[in-house]
């Protein structure tokens, strides 16, 4: 019985401590083989990243892909990664600034995002 409350509770700890982010979008453009174009600011996303869950788009009830922290010699991010039939998106936090970039790459355009989180 000890070791069963033990166990619920070292589960319900590591839970307690996920990372989470909200990370607001300040620029956000779409590259195609004709146009480079600014996305106007009301069709902007925000997003949450959870490190145990992935990302979702902020107002949006699901979370998508997975995400994982890295260190590249001094620089340490958290990279999030999901794969869709038509597409690829990464989203990389680098922790010292809390500057977020985000890549949507499909076989249509590639959208570029950029900002910052806030870790909540």
């Amino acid at each position: 019985m000890k070791k069963s409350l033990l166990l619920v509770t070292l589960l319900l700890s590591s839970v307690a401590q996920a990372e989470t982010y909200f990370c607001k979008t300040e620029i956000q453009a779409l590259v195609n083989s004709v146009i480079v174009e600014t996305t106007p600011e009301e069709l902007k996303k925000d997003f949450v990243v959870d490190l145990s869950e992935g990302v979702k788009i902020s107002g949006e009830d699901d979370y998508r892909g997975s995400c994982e922290s890295k260190t590249l010699g001094r620089v340490s991010v958290i990279r999030c990664n999901d794969t869709l039939e038509y597409s690829t998106e990464t989203l990389t936090i680098f922790l010292q600034s809390l500057e977020f970039t985000r890549i949507d790459d499909n076989y249509a355009y590639v959208r570029t995002t950029g900002g910052i989180c806030t870790k909540i």
